[in-house]
């Protein structure tokens, strides 16, 4: 006899949103924090201290330095503040599922056939919860993430869910999934 233990159904939790429109879906979720974001608004704020300290008080540096590091500063403050409006969407048609990252942030939106996924699963330990599907190719299949850093463990199941929901595909163990 084949006992397998059944997946509880997640519910949406808070933070994401969903669009359906005809046969398309469109999941929105807060873009994660980048560690370069947070690196940057922590350290080059005291590298532009400094060289103001110094430019004023032994006026060695070029005045440049202590001018761009400041505005850098600011914009890395004011990257942060925004953040609320920083999302990723998770758009579905009828042939393809599509990353989209709003801004951008030198990340490539990615595209993916829908007649090409295996299987969406969920990898990681909570708070640093990744979601990532399986990918059917020539060379064989490829295990791609979907979303990074994803805060809650709930909202990556949910995601997990309503993108196999929506594509028809049988949720199935993964060896890589988080148990």
């Amino acid at each position: 006899m084949d006992v397998r233990k059944a997946k509880q159904e997640v519910i949406r939790p808070e933070g994401i949103d969903m669009f359906y429109y005809k046969d398309e879906l469109d999941i929105t979720i807060q873009q994660p924090l980048l560690v370069v974001e947070g690196m940057i608004a922590g350290f080059v704020p005291v590298f532009a201290a400094m060289f103001i300290a110094i430019y004023f008080l032994k006026g060695t540096i070029p005045l440049a330095l202590p001018l761009v590091t400041t505005l850098i500063s600011i914009a890395s403050w004011i990257n942060l503040f925004a953040r609320r409006y920083h999302k990723v969407h998770i758009a579905m048609d009828d042939r393809h599922l599509s990353i989209i990252r709003r801004p951008r942030k030198f990340i490539k939106d990615q595209h993916y056939r829908i007649n090409d996924i295996d299987q969406i699963y969920v990898k990681g330990p909570a708070g640093m919860t990744s979601v990532y599907m399986i990918v059917n190719s020539v060379q064989g299949q490829k295990h791609v993430k979907l979303i990074s850093s994803v805060d809650s463990l709930s909202k990556a199941r949910f995601i997990e869910q309503e993108i196999e929901r929506h594509l028809g595909i049988p949720d199935r163990r993964i060896p890589e999934e988080n148990p």
